[in-house]
């Protein structure tokens, strides 16, 4: 968000605050509900205000339901005394806290995710404040460079508010992020930071739905660390996926996302966690998982699971599951086929 001066606005009046904004919202909000929850968000009160420019300019090509709006508002001039304004909440203030301590923060703004203040809240979740971000890697690298103090760094700042221009919300779950970080890892981020809606805008938000918030966690671990934990993540109150469905749901999310590093990651993963001489109804389970939950045809996992099931089909075969699988059609179907004669 940022201030523009009433004298530079054709049409705003002298004693006048205005704000041009930039920010991703649901497509069922009208433009007057989001005036009103924006002022009520950014000054702590609801007050008449005019709008003198709405530009829509979404939707996302890969956030469904969510439009990119820029709107310049004016209100009435409600600044006391000193010029500050009443009841503004100041971002920019942080608390002291002990070095890798936490705290807790729930979100005050309900107006991208299209609830009401009667509604339910975002669920708190536990971000991490450090005054420092302590490098523990060595100074300098093998060539004299500080890559590898960088690297740490980037380690440290995993969901660390420090420096935080990001904020991600993956089922109401508020996580820290980093644009430099994100536009490393995903081109997807890079391409919305530097030529999309939010190039020039200090607020970024983004917000998913998903039935798998784990598989996102890790999407973002693996980000800043270059790997991600097999464990559930403490701050998601929602369980976990199965054991040795983990690997999928991630290469699902990588593949979304187009992370090349993280589709390799979890296909190797997947790999070292299928037990080969174990053939059974769990394995063909996956299979029929690995295929509804990813889109690209012959991608690494779609072509990994399917030399195992070839190098395996007599035996597999025997498995009504496995022939169920061959019987539905679809993609497995085809590939199954095409591998069978590409042997003869």
């Amino acid at each position: 968000m940022s201030s523009t001066t009433p004298e530079s606005m054709n049409g705003l009046q002298a004693n006048s605050t205005t704000i041009s904004v930039m920010i991703l919202v649901p497509n069922d909000k009208t433009k007057e509900m989001l005036v009103q929850e924006l002022f009520l968000w950014h000054f702590g009160s609801e007050a008449p205000c005019t709008v003198h420019r709405c530009r829509i300019d979404g939707p996302e090509p890969y956030m469904d339901n969510v439009n990119v709006v820029e709107m310049v508002l004016e209100f009435g001039d409600r600044r006391a005394a000193d010029g500050t304004h009443p009841g503004r909440r100041a971002w920019t203030q942080l608390p002291n806290v002990d070095e890798d301590s936490c705290t807790e923060i729930a979100s005050d703004s309900n107006f991208l995710n299209g609830l009401s203040s009667n509604e339910e809240r975002l669920e708190k979740t536990k971000i991490r404040r450090n005054n420092d971000l302590i490098c523990t890697a060595t100074e300098t690298g093998p060539d004299g460079s500080r890559v590898e103090s960088f690297q740490s760094m980037m380690k440290e700042s995993f969901n660390n508010a420090i420096l935080s221009d990001v904020t991600i919300f993956v089922n109401g779950l508020r996580f820290a992020a980093h644009s430099f970080v994100l536009a490393s890892q995903c081109k997807l981020f890079k391409d919305v930071f530097t030529t999309g809606g939010l190039k020039k805008e200090a607020t970024k938000e983004f917000r998913y739905k998903t039935k798998h918030p784990h598989a996102y966690w890790r999407m973002l671990e693996y980000m800043y660390k270059g790997t991600y934990s097999i464990e559930p993540a403490a701050e998601i109150a929602k369980s976990d996926d199965d054991l040795i469905h983990r690997h999928i749901h991630v290469f699902a999310v990588a593949e979304a996302f187009d992370i090349q590093g993280l589709q390799r990651l979890a296909c190797d993963r997947f790999q070292q966690s299928i037990l080969q001489d174990r053939m059974d109804i769990d394995f063909v389970a996956c299979v029929r998982l690995i295929y509804k939950t990813t889109k690209k045809r012959g991608n690494l996992l779609r072509t990994e699971v399917m030399e195992i099931v070839c190098g395996h089909s007599k035996e597999l075969w025997k498995l009504a599951e496995l022939q169920k699988l061959v019987s539905d059609g679809g993609d497995f179907t085809v590939d199954f086929m095409a591998k069978l004669l590409e042997g003869n």
